[in-house]
């Protein structure tokens, strides 16, 4: 569901400071819901939609007790998004932010005037993006990521890394992400990674994850990561073939004995095997979804 503009029409301003809105908010809706919360300092959206776009109607709003926002972006471009930071985020000190199929927010630079000219007090960064590539050269790619290594990032002490799928010699798809100092509660994981030309990926602390995604269309031996106190794991597999060696990996990842949790995404798959096979390595499960 969607909140549109309708609902903030007779919308008085109101003494709320703290807000979590887990259903999408329109983009176009973002200056009339600030308008009706003068004494905002944390504001958190789960899916801020940018179309349609070229509706948005935006006036510059002063709030300065409005420190704190995290955001999760569908189909807003860096553009658009850049609007939102001139007129409203002159206070911000944390922003975390969640972007998919957008590869224009890998643009280091941009980001770097975007902080420097409109959020000065900004002292949390937290990034993640995950993109379809499709590169021919990995190079490329990399060239992309590695300007986010620079003297600026460096002096602010934000870090970062990345994973990513392989399609063939192509990369097909891959996450960028912060590192320390923030602890990830989910965390996703793609089978098939590219150490040979990464050999210099931060390692990252993931006894915070609770949550696993895990997905590919086969699996390899590389770069297995262990998350030792993941409670919930979803699973997105492709594959026509079923034998042990798939649960044995699985266990590798995961410690299956502890999960509470768990959601199947198979296709083209000997699902009925797979299930009793897992089921019996997961004695403390509580919800099992299957899609």
């Amino acid at each position: 569901s969607l909140l549109s503009k309708a609902c903030f029409d007779k919308c008085e301003p109101s003494p709320i400071e703290h807000l979590v809105i887990n259903c999408g908010l329109l983009i176009r809706t973002f200056n009339d819901l600030l308008y009706c919360l003068p004494k905002l300092r944390h504001l958190s959206i789960d899916c801020l939609v940018g179309y349609p776009y070229k509706d948005i109607k935006l006036s510059h709003i002063l709030l300065k007790d409005f420190k704190y926002i995290s955001l999760k972006i569908y189909n807003v471009l860096f553009n658009g998004f850049e609007l939102l930071v001139k007129h409203y985020f002159s206070s911000i000190e944390v922003l975390h932010i969640t972007t998919r199929m957008d590869q224009s927010y890998l643009d280091a630079k941009r980001w770097e005037q975007l902080i420097v000219s409109y959020m000065p007090n900004l002292r949390v960064f937290d990034f993640n993006n995950d993109n379809h590539v499709f590169l021919d050269n990995p190079a490329t790619y990399h060239d992309i990521l590695n300007q986010f290594t620079s003297q600026f990032w460096i002096e602010k002490q934000w870090f970062f890394t990345h994973q990513h799928n392989w399609q063939g010699k192509q990369i097909e798809s891959g996450i960028f992400y912060s590192t320390n100092p923030y602890r990830r509660k989910d965390s996703t994981f793609y089978w098939e990674s590219d150490i040979h030309i990464c050999p210099h990926l931060q390692e990252n602390d993931l006894n915070s994850v609770k949550h696993v995604h895990i997905h590919n269309e086969r699996m390899t031996d590389n770069f297995v990561n262990y998350f030792p106190n993941t409670t919930q794991l979803t699973l997105q597999y492709r594959s026509e073939k079923f034998d042990n060696s798939i649960i044995t990996s699985f266990d590798r990842i995961v410690p299956l004995e502890q999960l509470t949790k768990l959601v199947i995404e198979v296709y083209n798959f000997p699902f009925e095997e797979f299930i009793i096979k897992l089921l019996c390595l997961t004695p403390n499960l509580q919800t099992l979804k299957l899609k």
